[in-house]
């Protein structure tokens, strides 16, 4: 993630201010990873003889990606917690993490995607102004307004 964000320019997702340091930052964590991973013991084990199978391989390596995003974020939001060059709109997308950190992205734009109602968040990522989905969406949503 460090590595990626450094090339694309994503200061709000960096955890060292520079980028060149973020790039080293990546590439040591990485490779410290592979290197404690495949030096630490054995790993080539089957299951039927104590190592993982294929599901629980799967679900860790779901697990620890996605526990990676959340700890990206988290530090990164506190590392760059004064980080304004601009004021992100709700429709910027991953470009606002250029101008700002992550929970400054999010604290600004929940509220104008939630102003109104679902049927705003369904035009914006459908596109779709006039259609059935979104007609049908919309009257849905009035209907359980009124229940």
């Amino acid at each position: 993630i460090q590595v990626g964000a450094s090339f694309g320019r994503f200061d709000g997702l960096l955890l060292v201010r520079h980028t060149l340091a973020a790039r080293a930052l990546g590439l040591a964590l990485t490779v410290g990873s592979i290197l404690w991973f495949f030096m630490s013991e054995e790993r080539n084990i089957n299951d039927i003889h104590g190592g993982l199978d294929a599901n629980l391989q799967g679900v860790g390596f779901f697990g620890g990606a996605a526990l990676a995003v959340i700890a990206t974020l988290g530090m990164s939001s506190l590392v760059h917690a004064r980080m304004r060059r601009g004021v992100p709109s709700a429709d910027e997308g991953l470009e606002a993490l250029r101008k700002t950190n992550y929970f400054e992205v999010v604290r600004r734009c929940l509220p104008a995607w939630w102003d109104g109602s679902p049927a705003r968040l369904l035009g914006f990522f459908s596109d779709a102004r006039s259609g059935l989905l979104f007609l049908l969406g919309g009257r849905l949503i009035a209907w359980i307004r009124r229940s």
